[in-house]
């Protein structure tokens, strides 16, 4: 990834958990059940006169991930506040201060691209950019649920 340094180290003036609710235009089925809702932790990073945003991947059961909604609340009460207040020069640093905690890594992850986010709008450029992307368009894949077959 490209090197782009800072005119100086971004501060996390605050930090946020919010769970949204989203309903789903169709449900989802998969082999486990079905999802009528999306339950989503989403991160907000303040610094720098700028907010980061993540949404985290977790769900409400351990049928499909590992992680949950639940297990996703250790970033309100231990990553998040452990980060208030810290200097961090680059995203790799974020990264390391996840050391002392084990497991989470959805969870890590989600802190790490609120990050991200953070760090590029500070610099004042897009995302893509700061992560060495070099194309305007590129190729997505879909996850398909489980349907009737008439």
């Amino acid at each position: 990834m490209p090197d782009h340094g800072l005119r100086a180290p971004i501060v996390i003036e605050s930090a946020e958990l919010r769970l949204i609710e989203l309903p789903l235009l169709k449900p989802f089925t998969i082999s486990s059940g079905t999802m009528v809702t999306r339950v989503a932790p989403i991160v907000v990073l303040r610094g720098g006169g700028c907010e980061g945003y993540a949404e985290g991947v977790a769900d409400v059961l351990p049928d499909y991930l590992p992680e949950t909604i639940v297990s996703s609340m250790m970033m309100r009460d231990v990553l998040l506040p452990a980060f208030v207040g810290k200097h961090f020069a680059n995203p790799q640093e974020i990264e390391r201060s996840f050391r002392p905690w084990r497991d989470h890594q959805m969870a890590k992850a989600t802190v790490e691209m609120a990050f991200w986010d953070l760090w590029s709008k500070v610099q004042g450029l897009p995302l893509w950019q700061v992560l060495g992307g070099t194309r305007s368009q590129i190729e997505v894949g879909v996850s398909l649920g489980i349907r009737e077959i008439f």
